[in-house]
């Protein structure tokens, strides 16, 4: 029997988002501020084609749960670990 990880090794979280959908970006922030942990999270502003590193205190602890929130609210097509 396979078991889901709990934490995926990993260096990075990317989030493709436009920074205009507020209040998408306001779910995000909570579901940041409730998985904190030190993989940093990087968007890419589709309206302005640029990649954002967010401050380090909206690094996350990057597990299964964390991941299926982000696929519910953005798409699994618009995450990446890298």
């Amino acid at each position: 029997v396979l078991r889901r990880a709990e934490r995926l090794p990993t260096s990075a979280l990317y989030i493709h988002a436009s920074l205009a959908d507020r209040s998408r970006l306001s779910a995000l922030k909570l579901l940041l501020e409730q998985h904190r942990g030190s993989t940093p999270v990087y968007l890419y502003d589709e309206t302005k084609r640029s990649l954002l590193r967010l401050p380090e205190r909206y690094g996350v602890a990057l597990t299964a749960p964390l991941i299926d929130e982000l696929i519910a609210l953005f798409g699994a097509r618009r995450l990446a670990v890298k």
